[in-house]
């Protein structure tokens, strides 16, 4: 996360040389949200409690008086899809970004 950099130069120092902070845009998490919705499917490890946790728990506000669902993400339950969507920046960024060189 760039709101840290503090964490980026400790990472730095203790063995992760070439960690580097995410960029941060308009519109950024709707952006990588809709990239993860552009896959088939996501496959969250049984090990990985609390993403398959956020997973079930993240949702959109809704509209008090209506119900209707809102387009603004409830910023709750997003620790580990924030840490995903930091991942992606690069595919989020380029229109034709190979996946493979990342698996």
């Amino acid at each position: 996360d760039n709101a840290r950099p503090e964490i980026i130069s400790h990472l730095k120092r203790n063995g992760y040389p070439k960690m580097v902070s995410v960029g941060k845009w308009k519109g950024s998490v709707e952006d990588g949200i809709s990239k993860l919705r552009s896959f088939e499917r996501i496959i969250i490890h049984p090990q990985c409690r609390h993403t398959t946790e956020e997973a079930r728990l993240w949702s959109y506000k809704t509209d008090a008086l209506t119900g209707d669902v809102l387009p603004d993400l409830i910023d709750k339950h997003n620790h580990c899809w924030d840490a995903i969507r930091y991942a992606l920046e690069p595919t989020i960024k380029a229109k034709n970004y190979n996946l493979a060189g990342m698996l």
